[in-house]
């Protein structure tokens, strides 16, 4: 494999006495950062060296996953490991240069920045080992099991992350694409906001922002680009794949895209090659006549699994107006709505879809904000506040008011409280 060979043995003795920083960041507001212009390697250069402290305390904090389970389990299993480099380097060249700048800034092992990039797809292999006993020829101890399941009656693992409405109304100017983020609790100490001046190895120029969790490479969570908001739910089909294309790197392959046909278009190019699945939720930023024979915002909803042959759905959020009065809203959540495949289902999901159904009509930014606000479910409420027995915490909620040209992101409760950030989309 040209370039890095990984050495995690070393890495594990390396990391296990190493300990950069047992305790989080103490800077828990939210932190906003602006790249210089740059190509992929001096951009990512750039985020590793400004959120350093972050990326440090994340991946040397001994009671976190990455050192608890995931050196552990690369050591075991190193050969997975680099067919998941060799497989998204060849695919995502650029990528690779953005995670080896990162890592080179924050001055860690580019090893350690990579197994960052494909946590789903870890969790993904350690649930079909351990709980399924799928995939024997992967190397589990004893250790490490017991390690998984410990975590998993502390957090839980499937249905970890967001929710997402869509509401469209013609009759009133009305266009909010709306994003809960959640994540384990402890994640919200390691996230942050950039935006990215990047120059492509054409010498294109591109701009975009996204929030990120530390390490990881734009797209995971929620953002947006000249042209189109994004958001992205996990989803958990029960059939994945051992290795292939990884999550991170086809959700960061979308901020290149410039319309949502685009970005379809992008998707479907890597049609029955993804690791895992998820949800990409997009609207555009400007008026199109996609609809109607009148200009509005186009809305879509697609939906990716594994599966070879059913790997993609792509739902168009419909407009209500006066002569088409259809659902108000749309509400996506860690389940596949559209595309028919076996899934896996957690409490978290299934109760916050059931709840968000509860609302029948929705037509007002303040009604978005209810519903991503709600916590009348208290064992598992929209808005999580990691109280169990849910395990998740919402750590940000992101409002795209595509009619006001805002990105409004909210720390606390979006339905009482008052956006940290107002970002101007344009």
């Amino acid at each position: 494999m040209p370039g890095y060979l990984f050495s995690l043995f070393v890495l594990f003795f390396i990391s296990t006495v190493f300990i950069y920083c047992q305790q989080p960041p103490s800077n828990n507001v939210l932190p906003y950062f602006e790249t210089p212009r740059g190509n992929h390697y001096q951009v990512g250069y750039s985020i590793g060296q400004h959120f350093q402290s972050k990326i440090n305390s994340l991946i040397f904090n001994k009671t976190l996953p990455i050192q608890d389970l995931f050196i552990p389990f690369a050591t075991k299993n190193n050969f997975l490991i680099q067919n998941y480099l060799q497989i998204n380097q060849f695919n995502f060249p650029d990528y690779v240069d953005e995670l080896k700048g990162m890592a080179d800034g924050a001055r860690v092992p580019f090893e350690l920045i990579f197994l960052l990039n494909i946590e789903t797809e870890l969790y993904n292999l350690l649930d079909n080992a351990i709980l399924y006993n799928n995939n024997k020829e992967i190397n589990i101890d004893n250790t490490l099991k017991e390690k998984y399941l410990k975590l998993l009656k502390r957090n839980g693992v499937k249905g970890k992350s967001c929710s997402d409405v869509f509401l469209s109304h013609q009759d009133k100017q009305l266009a909010i694409l709306g994003h809960n983020e959640d994540n384990d609790p402890y994640m919200r100490d390691y996230a942050y906001i950039v935006k990215y001046n990047l120059i492509d190895s054409h010498g294109m120029d591109h701009t975009f922002t996204a929030y990120h969790y530390g390490g990881t490479l734009a797209g995971n969570a929620w953002g947006w680009n000249r042209h189109l908001a994004i958001t992205t739910n996990a989803q958990s089909p029960v059939s994945i794949k051992q290795v292939g294309v990884a999550r991170c790197f086809l959700n960061r392959y979308i901020y290149d895209s410039n319309t949502i046909h685009d970005a379809v278009e992008r998707l479907v190019r890597f049609n029955g090659q993804t690791a895992s699945g998820f949800a990409t939720n997009i609207a555009s930023l400007y008026k199109t006549n996609y609809h109607t024979s009148s200009e509005w915002f186009e809305m879509a909803d697609i939906e990716l699994a594994p599966a070879k042959n059913t790997s993609y759905f792509v739902y168009n959020v419909k407009v209500w107006n006066a002569t088409n009065q259809v659902e108000s809203y749309y509400g996506h959540f860690n389940q596949y709505r559209n595309l028919k495949v076996l899934q896996n289902i957690g409490q978290s999901t299934a109760h916050r879809l059931a709840r968000s159904l509860q609302f029948t009509y929705l037509d007002s930014e303040q009604g978005v904000k209810n519903l991503l606000g709600d916590q009348q479910d208290r064992a598992y409420p929209i808005f999580r506040d990691g109280t169990p027995p849910d395990g998740g915490l919402t750590t940000a909620t992101v409002l795209f008011h595509l009619t006001e040209n805002k990105a409004k992101v909210f720390i606390d409760n979006p339905k009482t409280g008052k956006p940290i950030y107002e970002f101007k989309l344009y």
